[in-house]
């Protein structure tokens, strides 16, 4: 279903292959909190390519899957709503933790994100990910969605490394981000009654023309635990965009359903990151040369269109697919 993007019910065009209704009736069996105990060793299992002990650079995202059914007692708690993109403005959303490192770019959990629930609670079930599977963190990337007094007092507190890119809003925040030349700064946000002190580094760049920009340009970034220059610090960060070409490439083995079941939902995107894990995997061990240096992964040796296309092959060579049309009636 997952390698040609079809649903439960394009899938009796196969031979050997439970009916429709079988499929679905052991479909929900499965349960939300079986799936999220075991979402790290599904998605760990095949893999051959992070180390115990080693330190690696970390991103926590959220991707977002377009919902276009009704909002019932079933699904309520997972809808989200957010701005309108591909036509809706409800969604299915999953927290994912995924390695930014130049080769080992792959996703180690995905949780699915319940609305009016704190991020603190989910970076908590990420963290716990990491420390289970017995990696170091060298530096974990957020996005602005995570800048709140909450997060960064939390990740203080276990003494993470993190980089979170500013909000230019404030007076203060905006004085800072006014500089010219690149440094670091002290900066306190509040929220309420609580607060926390935290360090801005700031990464000045020309922009050289770039869009019809001139002139310099001040990036902000909060930082905890990081020695490095700003330039250095950009430099990281930017490695935390890989996340969103990887969600691209997941959407293409993501099987389609209208079920308003969010366990089923669930599942279809574990798989769906589980496949491009795997192809990660088998570019790592067979698509480098053999030769001294660091090792170069050639991508174009299997891109993720033949992977998928190898996938599907299999199916119909194990299953078989239907290849002679049914007659209902007879040709005069």
């Amino acid at each position: 279903m997952s390698s040609e993007r079809l649903s439960v019910h394009s899938l009796q065009s196969m031979e050997n292959v439970l009916s429709e209704t079988s499929m679905r009736h052991h479909l929900s069996k499965f349960s939300m909190q079986e799936l999220e105990n075991k979402a790290a060793d599904l998605l760990l299992h095949p893999l051959d390519l992070l180390t115990e002990g080693k330190a690696y650079d970390f991103a926590i995202d959220v991707t977002l899957d377009p919902y276009y059914g009704k909002v019932t007692p079933e699904n309520e708690k997972y809808i989200l709503r957010g701005k309108r993109k591909k036509s809706t403005t409800r969604f299915y959303g999953y927290i994912t933790l995924y390695t930014i490192n130049r080769r080992e770019k792959v996703t180690l959990a995905a949780f699915p994100v319940m609305a009016k629930t704190s991020l603190v609670d989910y970076l908590k079930q990420c963290l716990d990910v990491i420390r289970t599977s017995k990696f170091r963190i060298r530096v974990l990337c957020l996005d602005r969605e995570f800048y709140s007094v909450d997060i960064f007092s939390y990740l203080k507190s276990e003494d993470v490394p993190f980089i979170v890119p500013t909000k230019r809003h404030g007076t203060e925040m905006k004085r800072i981000l006014s500089r010219t030349s690149s440094g670091f700064e002290d900066y306190t946000i509040k929220s309420g009654e609580k607060s926390v002190d935290l360090t801005v580094a700031i990464a000045a760049i020309n922009q050289m023309g770039k869009r019809k920009k001139k002139g310099r340009l001040a990036l902000g970034y909060i930082i905890h635990g990081i020695n490095k220059s700003p330039k250095q610090i950009m430099k990281t960060y930017k490695h935390r965009f890989g996340i969103e070409s990887s969600y691209r490439i997941r959407n293409y083995v993501r099987a389609k359903t209208t079920t308003r079941n969010p366990v089923i939902r669930y599942l279809y995107a574990l798989v769906s990151f589980l496949l491009k894990n795997v192809w990660m995997a088998i570019q790592w061990h067979f698509c480098s040369e053999t030769k001294r240096g660091p090792m170069v992964i050639e991508k174009d040796w299997f891109r993720f269109d033949h992977f998928r296309l190898m996938l599907w092959d299999a199916a119909k060579r194990r299953i078989g697919a239907v290849g002679v049309l049914r007659r209902f009636r007879s040709i005069s």
